[in-house]
């Protein structure tokens, strides 16, 4: 998603949020390009003066105005204090996707410790020889690009449930004490591999 604030204009704030944007050079000017989103411009005091919702949009983003004109500050240049600041929201409906993207950010570095542990685990663990060393590292990307993905929904569901905000921390860190756990008790955890294959072998059977 994108979230923009223009303040450009003096006394008035135009925000735009999409699902998706695309920027570009036009005639040499820079534009952003936005697609399934909504136009908001608030007058001072924080009112809503017109909504319009659209397919497509094209943002002029080349400075207007004098100098001394505000440049629209995207969230993504915010620093985390910012996101997780209420007042610095210029609409209270916008609050939970700001919250979300910091708390995405913190979470961001468990998320790579979490890829490192999953990996040394699924290939230091057991025995370790040229005909599976393929497969290690198969399923070591399938397990990486898992973790990825399910960091998605979870951000989703924190911007429509804010309270959910654990479950973000969680994604990454259940994985993390799992493949710890595995590296400190090697044997442990193969024989629970070699359990649980050869249950998977006898109902095949």
């Amino acid at each position: 998603g994108v979230f923009i604030q223009d303040s450009r204009n003096p006394g008035q704030i135009v925000t735009y949020t999409s699902q998706f944007g695309e920027f570009r050079l036009q005639d040499g000017f820079p534009i952003f390009e936005l697609s399934n989103g909504q136009r908001l411009e608030l007058q001072q005091g924080g009112q809503a003066s017109a909504t319009l919702n659209f397919q497509s949009h094209t943002l002029d983003i080349s400075q207007k105005g004098n100098a001394s004109s505000k440049r629209f500050t995207d969230a993504n240049e915010e620093s985390i204090l910012d996101l997780m600041d209420e007042s610095k929201s210029v609409d209270s409906r916008f609050f939970s996707q700001r919250l979300a993207m910091a708390h995405y950010r913190l979470a961001a570095p468990l998320q790579a410790i979490s890829l490192v542990a999953l990996a040394c685990a699924i290939l230091l663990i057991g025995r370790v020889s040229r005909a599976n060393i393929l497969r290690r590292i198969g399923i070591t990307t399938i397990f990486g690009i898992g973790l990825q993905a399910a960091m998605i929904p979870a951000r989703g569901l924190m911007i429509e449930t804010p309270a959910s905000w654990p479950i973000l921390y969680l994604v990454c860190i259940i994985p993390a004490v799992v493949s710890v756990y595995a590296l400190v008790h090697p044997q442990t955890t193969a024989q629970l591999i070699a359990r649980f294959l050869s249950r998977q072998k006898s109902a095949q059977s």
